[in-house]
C-alpha cells in the first residue's frame, strides 16, 4: 500500500511506513466498531442488500519456513500451492458486492469449518434476519447445512458430481428426460426436487430442496481441452520422470506391479495411461450442479445468484495482485 502512496492517498501523503505499522494495532483493537460504523454509513448512503450473503475463503502465505507460535500461522493447503505457513481469510459480501464481514482463521483449518462462526458473527453484529448463504462446494457439508437450516436461514451451494458424493445425482444427470434445451442446443438444464436426508451424531434429519443440473457446450469444450493437456503431460512423464513431480502429469496414470516372467503381483512398477478414468471423466464434461433450500428459486434465479460469487474471487485477486498483499 505504502509503495503506491500517491495512487491511493493523493495529496494526503505526509506520513511514513512506520506510521502505518503503528496504526495497525489501533485498527485491530477497534476492528468491530469500525466494521459497524462502516456498515451504518453504507446503509445510509447505498443501502444493504442482504437477502443473499456470498461467502468464500482464501489464504495468504508468509515468507518464513516455520509458523510462529501463538499466531494464526500454520502449515495448510495453500491456494498458491506453496509449502510456507499460511493464514485463512473468510469474507462475506452482500448483493451489492460490498464486504460485510472479514475474519482470519488458523492456516490449517478446513474452509468448511469457517462458515459457521462467520455466519454467527455477521448475524449478531449486524442484527440481520434470514440470510441465504451462497458458496461453492467447499462449504457444502452436512454440518454447515444443518447449522443453516436450524437457524432458519437458507443456502445455495454448488454440488460435486463425481465420485461417491455425486453419485446420488447421476440418475438425473444422465437421463435425458426432463431436460430443457436452448435453441442451438448449446445449453440444457433440469430442475429436480428432493427430500435431502443426512445423518449427524446418530441423528437423521431431512428437508426439502431444489437441484439444478445443467450442461454447457462451451464448458464441455474447455474441459476437454484441459484434459488433453493433462494426457499429453502424462505421456511425456512416461519417458521423462521429471514430469512425475506435478499432479497434472500423474492424474491419468495407472501403476501396475508385476513379475515379468509369471505375471504375479510384485514390486516392479509399470506406468500406463488410465483409459478407464479418462473415459469416465469425459461423461462429466460441461455438467454443473447447484442445490438450494429455496424452493421458489427458478433456473435463472439460481444461475444469477450463484454467479455473484465470482465477485469475491475477484476481490481476492485484487488484494493479492494489485494491492500486493501476497506474500506477507
Amino acid at each position: 500500500n505504502y509503495q503506491m502512496l500517491d495512487n491511493y492517498y493523493a495529496n494526503f501523503n505526509n506520513f511514513e511506513l512506520h506510521d502505518i505499522y503503528r496504526a495497525l494495532t489501533i485498527l485491530e483493537n477497534n476492528a468491530l466498531e469500525l466494521e459497524q460504523h462502516l456498515n451504518e454509513i453504507i446503509k445510509q448512503k447505498i443501502g444493504r442488500q442482504t437477502k443473499y450473503a456470498y461467502y468464500d475463503v482464501t489464504n495468504y502465505y508468509f515468507e518464513i519456513d516455520y509458523p510462529k507460535k501463538s499466531t494464526l500461522q500454520a502449515k495448510g493447503v495453500s491456494k498458491e500451492h506453496v509449502t510456507n505457513p499460511i493464514i485463512q481469510l473468510g469474507l462475506f459480501m452482500d448483493t451489492n458486492n460490498l464486504p460485510m464481514k472479514m475474519d482470519m482463521y488458523q492456516g490449517n483449518i478446513s474452509d468448511s469449518l469457517t462458515l459457521r462462526p462467520a455466519l454467527e458473527q455477521i448475524k449478531k453484529n449486524y442484527d440481520l434476519d434470514r440470510l441465504i448463504v451462497v458458496a461453492d462446494k467447499g462449504m457444502n457439508s452436512n454440518k454447515n447445512i444443518d447449522f443453516i437450516i436450524k437457524n432458519n436461514d437458507g443456502y445455495l451451494f454448488s454440488q460435486i458430481l463425481k465420485g461417491k458424493k455425486g453419485s446420488r445425482y447421476h440418475q438425473y444427470m444422465f437421463d435425458e428426460d426432463g431436460y430443457t434445451y436452448n435453441k442451438d442446443r448449446s445449453y440444457k438444464y433440469k430442475l429436480v426436487e428432493e427430500d435431502y436426508e443426512y445423518k449427524l451424531e446418530n441423528k437423521v434429519s431431512k428437508h426439502k430442496r431444489k437441484i439444478l443440473i445443467y450442461w454447457k457446450k462451451e464448458i464441455a469444450e474447455r474441459e476437454q481441452k484441459k484434459r488433453e493437456l493433462k494426457i499429453n503431460k502424462c505421456l511425456k512423464s512416461l519417458t521423462n520422470g521429471a514430469y512425475l513431480l506435478t499432479h497434472e502429469a500423474t492424474e491419468y496414470l495407472k501403476a501396475t506391479y508385476t513379475v515379468k516372467e509369471t505375471g504375479e503381483i510384485a514390486d516392479v512398477k509399470t506406468l500406463d495411461l488410465d483409459y478407464e478414468k479418462i473415459e469416465n471423466d469425459k461423461k462429466f464434461d460441461g455438467y454443473f450442479c447447484l442445490v438450494t433450500s429455496e424452493m421458489d428459486m427458478s433456473n435463472s434465479d439460481m444461475h444469477k445468484s450463484y454467479n455473484g460469487l465470482s465477485r469475491i474471487e475477484e476481490t481476492f485477486r485484487i488484494s493479492k495482485t494489485d494491492i500486493l498483499a501476497r506474500p506477507i
